[in-house]
């Protein structure tokens, strides 16, 4: 396998509103079913299976 750049994921800085970080793996529907999220029509992102050096994967 060759040597492939490392991709990294850049976000602008939020003017109003709130960073969850650090949600296990997997787990960022669970999360967004809870906070209601996927009923909003404000803008939401998120990732899961992040490379995180702290917990191998991690959600956002």
């Amino acid at each position: 396998m060759e040597n492939q750049p490392r991709k990294e994921l850049v976000v602008s800085a939020i003017e109003n509103g709130t960073v969850l970080d650090h949600i296990p793996a997997k787990s960022v529907f669970q999360v967004m079913k809870i906070l209601n999220l996927d009923n909003i029509e404000n803008q939401v992102l998120f990732g899961t299976n992040l490379d995180s050096k702290k917990f191998g994967k991690k959600d956002l």
